[in-house]
């Protein structure tokens, strides 16, 4: 799977442009605030409906437009090209697949993974909880079909009971909700897990490599006591449920404890180290969906010199030139990347939110 085409109107700087980019390396050149980070953001825009910069469609839009279009041709190994796009103003948002209306941001999540390496990677490690479940979620959702299912079965019984919390509903109608919320727990959880111990694996030799020493482990935390079922939890908890008028646990409340050495790594490890942690991690989920998927996924990455030395950032590349892949990479100067690591690539050049192809 690869981007075969890309339309942008409206979008950050980027008043309209449109490219075909290779399958392999892109590499998107251009001076500061020219917009080469807005086109990383378009991509990631179209396939989860914000980008890794902001989730706010206002600081997406391009000052004084009122609708962003984006569109795309998804190149598939077999089978036709998949047409998909998106059309967002301050209130809308529609979106369309295979040339028919769409309801979900999660059909084009599906057909379009999209995985950033940037400058705010580190705060997947210093970051709240919810970073890091939506980190772990984005490869469950890639690789068990089931998952997007059961999640929204739960987020529902979650909301009916945190709405029987907050309006003082009697027992008996917040109870009702715990059956359902146990299941589907249950459920999301076994995913977690067999995810979780596909990835370590992959995740251990690729942070071996990049710093050296085998230190930092990951260690999933499902969001409620290991030793009890979610229902005994939710029915032990209720008075303080009620008091707070929220409910406290669940898979809603899951987390990975990040360690390096015997320390929590958000707390000890350098910025540069934070960021050489989480771009193994998202290399280890590029790869695992990689080798799960006949799809493949869409590798960006922004500004990759900044906080890392030219070692860690040429180990860097090595790897990701490794994948089978399609990346995007943006760079002030076309000499700091070895482009032979790729079998095929195309350079652009943007400029006032106007892209280039370079020969």
């Amino acid at each position: 799977m690869s981007l075969e085409q890309l339309k942008i109107e409206n979008f950050r700087i980027i008043e309209n442009a449109e490219f075909v980019p290779s399958p392999h390396l892109n590499l998107i050149l251009g001076p500061n605030a020219a917009g080469k980070t807005s086109l990383l953001e378009s991509i990631d825009c179209l396939s989860r409906g914000r980008s890794f910069r902001s989730r706010k469609i206002s600081n997406l839009l391009r000052s004084g437009a009122k609708v962003m279009r984006l569109s795309a041709r998804i190149y598939q190994h077999s089978g036709p090209s998949i047409p998909i796009g998106m059309e967002k103003s301050l209130k809308t948002t529609r979106i369309r697949v295979r040339a028919s209306a769409a309801q979900s941001m999660s059909k084009l999540t599906a057909e379009l993974p999209v995985q950033a390496i940037h400058p705010q990677s580190h705060e997947l490690i210093q970051g709240p909880p919810q970073q890091r479940r939506a980190f772990l979620d984005w490869g469950v959702f890639h690789v068990e079909q089931r998952f997007i299912g059961v999640w929204q079965r739960y987020m529902r019984a979650l909301k009916q009971r945190n709405a029987a919390l907050r309006t003082a509903l009697p027992n008996h109608a917040i109870i009702a909700w715990h059956d359902e919320m146990s299941e589907t727990a249950n459920l999301l959880d076994q995913f977690r897990k067999q995810y979780i111990q596909s990835l370590i694996p992959i995740f251990s030799a690729y942070i071996s490599y990049l710093l050296q020493e085998p230190c930092v482990n990951i260690r999933y935390q499902r969001g409620w006591e290991d030793s009890i079922d979610l229902t005994r939890m939710l029915t032990r908890n209720l008075s303080e449920d009620q008091k707070r008028g929220y409910t406290q646990s669940g898979p809603h409340k899951a987390d990975l404890l990040i360690t390096y050495g015997e320390h929590v790594a958000s707390e000890v490890a350098s910025r540069g180290q934070q960021k050489l942690i989480a771009a193994a991690l998202k290399l280890a989920q590029t790869r695992l969906l990689v080798e799960r998927s006949q799809g493949g996924c869409v590798l960006l990455v922004d500004d990759l010199p900044s906080e890392l030395d030219e070692k860690h950032e040429n180990l860097l590349f090595n790897e990701i030139a490794k994948l089978d892949t399609q990346v995007f990479i943006t760079s002030l100067d076309r000499g700091e990347i070895d482009l032979q690591r790729w079998k095929h690539q195309k350079v652009f050049h943007v400029e006032h939110g106007r892209i280039s192809e370079l020969l």
